[in-house]
């Protein structure tokens, strides 16, 4: 752990680095500012500052240490988070972020996604696959995701989606933190979170991460990374994807959001 002493000591002694290019011959201790647009004043705190200057870089302790804070940059009228690096022992070491959002705590983050929508999609063209949408409940802080359709050897697929196509240029990979999820173990009790193909007529992902198989899971505050860095395209979208026999099938977001 990095603590503000040995970081290179508090808000005025902190040695701060901004560009899109790794400084030189860094010393440990020094923290980089990875942006083109950020201006050279920073400000070290647990409270986010007050009548913020455009390019201010805010790096927001959680603890008494730079290694758990978050660095954010004041775009004019809205703090964005940047990615950030301290050099220790020889490399740097990343600690903050730049994320954009596509679902947080309660908001939809329409201007981005274009919103959800819920969609009947078989996972195949066998014989008996069909396909039913699962039920969306919106709370104040989350999204509850639930499909129990289908029945035996007759497996119903339907997912959850950005209704807008996500452009994933520069990102390496999309979060998916789930609060809850619930499976019960069936012969086809699959789920998965990723990037999909829906002009597709059959369940067509093109990066995914499973949250459940057919054993069954269950668990809580559980994080699930899809890796998009090799994906160039921006004609897809993001979202969950469920397949079942009539076994119940939940999952709670509360947030799901693009890393860069």
């Amino acid at each position: 752990m990095i603590g503000l002493t040995n970081a290179g000591g508090g808000g005025g002694g902190l040695r701060v680095a901004v560009g899109m290019t790794a400084p030189a011959n860094p010393r440990d201790g020094v923290v980089w500012v990875e942006s083109a647009t950020a201006g050279k004043k920073y400000v070290v705190s647990k409270t986010e500052p007050q009548n913020p200057a455009t390019g201010l870089i805010w790096i927001a302790l959680s603890g008494d240490s730079i290694i758990t804070a978050k660095v954010y940059e004041y775009n004019g009228s809205s703090w964005a988070s940047t990615s950030a690096y301290i050099y220790a022992n020889g490399e740097w070491v990343q600690f903050s972020y730049n994320i954009v959002y596509l679902y947080n705590e309660g908001d939809k983050c329409v201007n981005l996604t274009g919103g959800w929508y819920t969609k009947a999609w078989k996972f195949n063209n066998s014989q008996g696959e069909w396909g039913a949408e699962p039920t969306v409940t919106y709370g104040n802080t989350n999204v509850r995701i639930s499909h129990q359709k289908g029945s035996g050897d007759s497996p119903c697929g339907g997912g959850w989606f950005t209704n807008d196509t996500i452009n994933l240029d520069g990102y390496k990979t999309i979060v998916f933190h789930a609060t809850n999820g619930n499976f019960a173990a069936g012969s086809y009790s699959d789920a998965w979170v990723g990037v999909f193909n829906t002009a597709n007529s059959y369940s067509s992902a093109i990066a995914e991460s499973q949250i459940s198989d057919r054993t069954g899971w269950t668990y809580t505050n559980k994080t699930f990374s899809v890796d998009v860095s090799k994906i160039n395209s921006k004609n897809y979208r993001i979202g969950a994807y469920f397949r079942s026999s009539g076994n119940s099938m939940s999952v709670t977001f509360d947030e799901i959001y693009l890393q860069a």
